[in-house]
């Protein structure tokens, strides 16, 4: 099975190593006591110095595997080539299969129990080396991983494991293991970020973790909730419609959360207004800021006001009717909102309106597919315009090809669809 490192073991015999590995161990003992320790591994060593020995050679191991009951007594050099050539007989003699689980696991405690500064970053770099000595498909690969964030809170987990969204998806595609420990393990990382306040990849791994979590779970309403609270409250969220495909999100029918998002994703600040005077309870509770919503609710109201005059004006007037501010302020949320990414536009200060050249919209219903349609017959007919331009040009000069122009489909074949869809 494909891992991510190759075993090179160091110079010697079997035996030599094995010693090596012994006296390492024996370090921790006053030296009077050091023979005494050694000599019940020579004397299992002298009938596993055949290669074909393999059950002495995993016995011998095993009084091995028993006395690391630590980092050991070391540098970090020293440290990490000991549990280097330690996974290097481990692997091969206790193969990372379901029937040596418990003793994978027994010795990830043992590595990551025990967390110091002083040694933090040697733990964290032996955790690695095993994690990529592991086959890329076995479910062990989940627990040292997991292993590897709970050592510390302090994001040299994260570093370790160097994260991409890449590899989290290529990670839980390979594992043999059940959705349920994947998506806890898309918990842990997500988690992980939230305490290095790094709320954009937070909420992305939450996300993924109510993905794959099945509706069917009974951790599945919990775990929806928190996720669509994490959207709720991550300022820079404001694309919600992923969140209606998980079933364990629609699941929420008769929860406030599930109200109060689709306000978020259709509605404007005078429903959100309503949604806050009838459940200011359930704010509280769900410890959800009203400043931040009101925020939200704000620029997507922008948005959406925007995405009706894209390539025209709208004036602060109207802007400030639509999210119920002061006219004098507008100017503030116009920079604010195009800051954020929904739009983009021109303000005009001596007009007092914006121009308005791109806009997010929120989800594509019926009004959306019309205005789209409309944008491509008004294309179309520029596009006309140009080529008859570029035909008289060459008629004029003697070009004897003549440019068509492409046929465009009737305005019918633009059907309004059933879904919604996010346009980001």
């Amino acid at each position: 099975m494909a891992t991510d490192s190759v075993s090179i073991f160091s110079e010697g015999t079997y035996e030599e190593q094995t010693q090596e590995l012994v006296n390492y161990l024996a370090r921790r003992l006053p030296e009077t006591d050091r023979p005494a320790f050694i000599r019940p591994f020579q004397d299992a060593l002298k009938s596993a110095g055949d290669e074909e020995n393999h059950e002495q050679r995993r016995v011998v191991l095993s009084l091995v595997l028993e006395q690391v009951t630590g980092l050991g007594d070391g540098n970090e050099r020293e440290i990490e080539g000991f549990f280097n050539l330690l996974f290097s007989h481990f692997i091969l003699y206790f193969p990372p299969t379901p029937d040596n689980e418990p003793r994978y696991t027994s010795l990830l405690k043992v590595i990551s129990g025990q967390v110091s500064l002083e040694h933090l970053a040697v733990q964290l770099r032996i955790l690695s080396n095993l994690f990529n000595a592991i086959p890329r498909q076995s479910h062990l690969r989940l627990q040292v991983a997991k292993a590897i964030l709970q050592a510390t809170s302090s994001g040299e987990g994260l570093a370790v494991l160097q994260l991409s969204n890449l590899n989290v998806e290529q990670w839980i595609s390979e594992w043999d293991t059940t959705p349920e420990e994947k998506s806890q393990f898309l918990k842990l990382l997500s988690d992980a970020y939230l305490q290095l306040e790094k709320r954009d990849e937070a909420y992305g791994l939450s996300l993924r973790h109510l993905q794959i979590l099945p509706s069917s779970s009974p951790n599945a309403q919990s775990a929806a909730i928190a996720t669509v609270s994490s959207a709720l409250q991550n300022p820079a969220t404001f694309n919600f419609d992923p969140l209606f495909k998980i079933d364990s999100v629609v699941q929420l029918k008769d929860h406030p959360i599930l109200a109060l998002l689709r306000i978020f994703l259709t509605g404007d600040i005078s429903d959100y207004t309503k949604f806050e005077s009838s459940h200011s309870a359930f704010l509280e509770e769900s410890q959800l800021s009203q400043d931040v919503l009101r925020r939200k609710i704000r620029l997507l109201t922008i948005a959406s006001l925007a995405s009706h005059h894209i390539g025209g004006e709208v004036a602060y007037s109207e802007i400030a009717s639509a999210i119920d501010v002061p006219e004098e302020s507008v100017e503030k949320w116009l920079i604010d909102v195009i800051r954020t990414g929904l739009i983009s536009g021109k303000i005009s200060q001596p007009k007092r309106t914006l121009r308005i050249t791109r806009s997010t919209t929120r989800s594509f219903e019926r009004f959306e597919w019309e205005a789209l349609e409309k944008r491509l017959l008004v294309w179309k007919s520029s596009l006309a315009g140009v080529l008859d331009v570029v035909n008289n040009a060459g008629t004029t000069h003697g070009a004897s090809a003549t440019i068509q122009a492409p046929a465009a489909p009737a305005p019918s074949t633009v059907q309004p669809q059933p879904q919604t869809t996010t346009v980001a």
